[in-house]
């Protein structure tokens, strides 16, 4: 016989999640970005640099999934770019000049960004052509690094 009982969170005392099977509740255990990550997708015809994702307030966002796709085109890139206007890390480019580009993966690591980083995505190329998609969440800013400590973390 099943025992009724509440699991509530040891810090905030908030009834932890949960699900009514219809014959009995069942705990939600899953990870925060399989639950609450979106996503976002530009499509680009031209060289140009498109603003993707911008964290809200002082929040950082964690990248979750990517999807990158683009034609062949003589000299271009496609590049994903993490900013915050003064700081720049590139997450990644895709050069498209010896075939095209089709990439899709969920990295396994916590992909944050800083305070306030946005995602920019930088097309180059005459007539490149492609897509990118970006799953993610946001991180509060409570729980968010400036730009200084979050390199550092990284090493050399």
């Amino acid at each position: 016989m099943p025992v009724p009982v509440e699991l509530f969170g040891g810090v905030n005392k908030a009834l932890l999640h949960t699900e009514d099977a219809g014959h009995s509740t069942h705990l939600i255990i899953e990870q925060h970005a399989r639950v609450h990550s979106v996503f976002k997708s530009v499509t680009f015809t031209t060289a140009t640099t498109t603003t993707l994702i911008t964290p809200p307030g002082s929040s950082a966002l964690v990248i979750v999934d990517f999807i990158i796709s683009a034609e062949k085109v003589a000299a271009g890139k496609v590049t994903i770019r993490l900013t915050d206007g003064t700081n720049n890390e590139d997450i990644m480019t895709a050069h498209t000049v010896d075939g095209p580009v089709n990439l899709a993966f969920s990295p396994q690591g916590r992909w944050a960004g800083w305070k306030n980083a946005r995602v920019d995505i930088i097309s180059v190329g005459t007539n490149i052509d492609g897509t990118v998609s970006l799953g993610y969440y946001f991180v509060p800013a409570s729980a968010t690094l400036e730009y200084d400590e979050w390199t550092s973390r990284r090493g050399d």
